[in-house]
């Protein structure tokens, strides 16, 4: 089965059509040249010839990377999101266009065996092939797949302002991570020849004046000879045991405030029974054999084979002198047995936040923005904050498909919108990528009908007039987002924490006219916590078939009535049932009445002492403020809502955003524009955001239990309900599509009325290549980066470029739209 184009292009056709006609007139444009006028000076017209390097390409993207090039786990912006395509490779699975599901990647290994236990617990046994290789020639083994999974779970990176990822379905995850995990406020010491953890404080949960504090050992324990002391949600040692205490693991301390449980030894938690924390979820049991369990409890899963997605990571690579073993229980870190450098104490483990931060964060060598090893198709040369370097990767096998890189250099870089098109058009670019603004792309599409360029360069005693001609022309690529843009409303916060008063503000915002001022009708009005391009939106929207085949015997009754029942159910779906929140200041004003706000002597609603005085923070790179200035502030101010709107960089924002504590820089500046106190804590209401959603669409992933209840971790917003819900699509029976798509429907509706995020549009990406990047299919792939594994530069003869004619982007908006299928993606 192909992917096809057809949403994309039925919202695109009409933006094409428009452009054309207006640019053409229905005849061949020519270079646009100034009007006449009386000025005296010499016109100077000069023609220059663009030439293009065959072993060089240059793409360039309106998001700006933020150099987050080793994992996603500190920051997942869509621009580091194609550096990391283009620098991990050998996934476990990737997605099977045939069939619309996820399967091992056959081009890393031979195929996977499944079992399962007594308990329900299923194991996925994969055998590697021997032919995956690191940049540096070093063989890929198992042992590096499982280093990827001890390091995304590993708490210490949430120490470390990143976010560790929820892989708790692996099992005996949440045992190992409790056996692991650094306890804070302890030091480590020698005690009767080894090394051992000492408690220095205590925290205490319900202190005279009812606040946390922290006391040493002794005033905690009084005279007696020992004590129970419990992990809290940061990992610090705690008196009394919280709500959930239950599934915490408690501690013992002994009258010198010695942990008596546990010891080191060459860096590995060895507890007094002489056992040590493994993830009994992950075995390795030779080089090319792995073997991966999922908890029972998880199942089922809709998207299965989901649960192993893993690149490669070497341990060395990442952090020198730390290795994985595996002695028979399962994958565990310990100190390698060589050292790059003798250690003071052998017992000490080397996996520690202090040495992880050096080795991951230093500014200048850090493995996070300066990744060394790389298993897929390019190596990063360098990066200076705007644009990165890379080279091919000379080991890289190439894909399942059997393609292979062969640009041998590549630029990524900025792509500012004032100037993109010029760029593009004078060489200095050769591919933009993912362009939404609506008048960059009539720019670009300008551009391919003309195939030149005008710049005009003016003084006192000249005019001079430059045509940059391309001699073989451009290419278009259209594709719908899998994502959104959205406001996220910090549910934590006393103003927006009521559900009244975000309905409000979403009948306050005239998303129709914001999306088509934005996107210029290449996007829509999204209703709930999906983008134009997922599968499930295409179902229910009837662009696909339903998975519903006809009876072989057409005289059979029986199967016909059960194919006429189920067929009814799949016509049954739809997003009806959803609040559009169109602009209403009406209803906004009764919603606010009923929720008791009413309207102080400065015209701005208060309630119990709280103002609707609200703050949205939006990417300071991003061009939507003066949008929300004409179609959003003015509207707030009318039902009684004040709203400042202030410009963050987008590191800062994005964790912001995960609720993540600030680097000291950041901080300052956050701190000085009041959106932060002290202790980091957000003081403002919204944030604006856009986002493409990850590989396996699971929005219960999202939440944490938070005293009870599970809490939308970057919203705040803590609703059971809206978690089951979540979670119940999510564990839907693998192959159940039709319960799978009723169940998506009512997590929709929920998050509809909710609304911990106010979604506002989803669109359609435009990517323009010059004409010599043959292969070059972003629209059968996620992005660019994976887009360019296969595709080639290619000297072309020469070509004039003629609307309606071969090559030009008529021509392939017509050949697009006779594929009329769309795969099932995510």
């Amino acid at each position: 089965m192909k992917k096809a184009k057809w949403l994309a292009l039925l919202l695109a056709a009409f933006a094409l059509s428009a452009c054309f006609s207006a640019l053409t007139g229905g005849a061949t444009a020519e270079p646009s040249v100034p009007a006449e006028t009386e000025d005296e000076r010499e016109v100077e017209r000069v023609t220059v010839e663009v030439e293009r390097d065959m072993e060089h390409l240059t793409v360039a993207n309106p998001t700006q990377m933020e150099g987050f090039f080793f994992t996603s786990q500190w920051d997942n912006n869509t621009a580091d999101i194609d550096v990391r395509a283009l620098l991990d490779g050998y996934n476990l699975i990737e997605f099977d266009w045939d069939d619309g599901s996820y399967r091992v990647d056959p081009s890393v290994g031979s195929g996977v065996a499944v079992t399962e236990n007594q308990a329900g617990d299923r194991s996925y046994l994969l055998v590697l092939y021997h032919d995956l290789y690191f940049s540096d020639g070093s063989p890929i083994t198992a042992w590096d797949y499982a280093f990827s999974l001890l390091f995304s779970i590993d708490q210490r990176i949430n120490d470390l302002d990143g976010d560790a990822d929820c892989r708790d379905y692996l099992l005996g995850c949440q045992e190992y991570l409790l056996r692991t995990a650094e306890l804070k406020r302890t030091q480590l010491v020698r005690r009767d020849g080894l090394l051992a953890e000492q408690v220095l404080e205590v925290r205490l949960e319900d202190s005279p004046e009812g606040e946390a504090r922290y006391a040493g050992p002794a005033e905690v324990m009084g005279e007696s000879e020992g004590l129970t002391l419990y992990r809290n949600d940061v990992n610090e040692l705690t008196l009394a045991p919280e709500d959930d205490a239950a599934r915490l693991r408690p501690v013992h301390v002994d009258a010198q405030g010695f942990i008596t449980d546990w010891h080191y030894e060459n860096g590995v938690r060895v507890f007094s029974d002489g056992s040590h924390g493994v993830l009994s979820g992950v075995r390795v049991l030779s080089d090319d054999m792995l073997m991966i369990t999922v908890d029972h409890e998880y199942l089922p899963y809709f998207y299965q084979m989901g649960m192993l997605y893993c690149a490669p990571y070497r341990a060395s690579a990442v952090l020198p002198g730390v290795e994985v073993r595996d002695d028979g229980l399962g994958a565990y870190l310990a100190n390698a047995e060589e050292q790059p450098r003798p250690l003071e104490d052998a017992d000490a483990p080397v996996f520690s936040v202090e040495n992880l931060r050096e080795a991951l964060l230093d500014p200048e060598n850090g493995y996070l923005r300066h990744p060394t090893l790389s298993s897929g198709p390019y190596t990063l040369l360098s990066f200076d904050g705007v644009t990165a370097e890379f080279e091919l990767n000379p080991w890289y096998k190439g894909n399942s498909k059997g393609e292979t890189a062969t640009i041998p250099r590549l630029t990524y870089t900025l792509a500012e919108n004032e100037t993109a098109v010029e760029k593009l058009a004078t060489g200095v670019f050769d591919v933009l990528n993912k362009m939404t603004r609506a008048d960059v792309i009539s720019q670009c599409l300008e551009l391919m009908i003309n195939s030149s360029y005008l710049t005009v360069e003016e003084d006192e005693e000249k005019i001079l007039e430059t045509e940059y001609v391309s001699r073989n022309g451009y290419g278009m690529t259209t594709y719908p987002r899998i994502g959104l843009s959205y406001i996220s409303f910090c549910c934590e916060r006393d103003t927006v924490c009521s559900q009244a008063v975000r309905q409000a503000i979403a009948y306050s915002l005239d998303r129709d006219q914001l999306t088509m001022d934005y996107t210029g009708g290449n996007g829509i009005r999204v209703d709930g916590y999906y983008g134009l391009g997922q599968w499930m939106l295409s179902v229910v929207q009837g662009f696909v078939s339903y998975p519903v085949p006809p009876p072989e015997d057409e005289n059979d009754v029986e199967a016909w009535q059960v194919y006429d029942e189920e067929f009814a159910a799949w016509e049954e779906l739809s997003l009806d049932t959803l609040t559009a929140y169109t602009l209403d200041l009406d209803e906004a004003r009764r919603l606010l009445d009923a929720d008791g706000w009413e309207l102080n002597e400065d015209g701005i609603r208060e309630k119990d002492g709280v103002q609707l005085a609200l703050t949205m923070i939006y990417p300071e790179t991003n061009e939507m403020a003066e949008s929300f200035q004409e179609w959003l502030v003015p509207n707030l101010e009318a039902v009684g809502i004040q709203l400042n709107l202030v410009p963050v960089p987008n590191g800062a924002l994005q964790r912001m955003f995960y609720r993540q504590i600030p680097d000291e820089e950041d901080a300052l500046e956050m701190e000085k524009l009041g959106l932060i106190d002290a202790e980091g804590v957000r003081q403002f209401d919204m944030i604006y955001m856009a986002t493409n959603f990850e590989v396996v669409f699971d929005p219960s992933a999202q939440f944490s239990l938070v005293d009870g209840v599970y809490e939308w971790k970057s919203t705040g917003y803590a609703d059971q309900e809206l978690f089951d819900l979540a979670w119940d699509m999510s564990h839907t029976e693998e192959g159940h599509t039709l319960e799978y798509m009723q169940r998506w429907i009512a997590f929709q509706e929920r998050f509809n009325e909710t609304l911990p995020m106010l979604p506002i549009y989803s669109n359609v990406y435009f990517d323009f290549n010059i004409a010599e990047l043959q292969g070059y299919d972003v629209d059968e792939n996620v992005t660019w980066s994976q887009a360019i594994v296969g595709s080639a530069l290619v000297p072309m003869e020469e070509t004039k470029v003629v609307p309606g004619e071969e090559g030009s982007g008529e021509e392939e908006l017509e050949e697009s739209f006779d594929d009329d299928e769309l795969i099932i993606i995510d």
